[in-house]
């Protein structure tokens, strides 16, 4: 038997006691029928958004535990930043770490572990990874390989800000600022 650790068990927990809403049809004023969604929780669900944030916290954990075992290096962004090796963003996540296979195969065993408990699953089509300019391009595919996500980001915006953030963040982030002044030159 698998050894689950708290954070999968949790998860498990959460989603088994999630039920959802049973429907009647009204006919001649009458309440007919038994509809029972098969799908779970429908967007604008109430209490989707707890029981993601409540799912979110057992995936961070799993993350953690990888971090306190040296599995996953934390990330700095820049000297003044904090520490990080995840972003996680409504229903978008972002996850940090060195480019060495060990590092993604650890995030990708604990999403997956995350997707087991929970049933949310990695839409690798959605999905990228983004590197450095300095990422030699045999071991970018490695990382592809591995991890089974082709394509690599940097391209576009994501919550309207730059993927590619590598060149001078002055001249990147202009617009921010020039939209701003915009806004508030129009108030009185």
């Amino acid at each position: 038997m698998k050894k689950m650790r708290f954070s999968e068990i949790w998860i498990e927990w959460i989603m088994r006691c999630v039920s959802s809403v049973k429907y009647h049809v009204l006919f001649n004023g009458q309440p007919r029928g038994n509809i029972t969604p098969q799908r779970g929780l429908r967007q604008g669900d109430h209490l989707s958004p707890f029981i993601f944030i409540l799912c979110t916290e057992a995936l961070v954990s799993l993350l953690n535990h990888a971090e306190n075992q040296g599995k996953i290096t934390w990330m700095c962004v820049s000297r003044a930043s904090p520490l990080v090796f995840h972003l996680l963003f409504a229903d978008d996540s972002m996850f940090f770490c060195k480019v060495e296979p060990r590092e993604c195969d650890e995030i990708m065993k604990a999403l997956g572990n995350y997707g087991k408990a929970s049933g949310q699953c990695i839409n690798f089509e959605k999905s990228s990874l983004l590197f450095g300019k300095r990422i030699p391009e045999h071991v970018k595919d490695t990382l592809k390989h591995s991890t089974g996500i082709d394509n690599e980001g940097g391209m576009g915006s994501y919550l309207g800000i730059p993927k590619d953030i590598s060149s001078s963040k002055v001249r990147l982030f202009a617009f921010l600022k020039e939209r701003l002044q915009n806004r508030v030159n129009g108030w009185t």
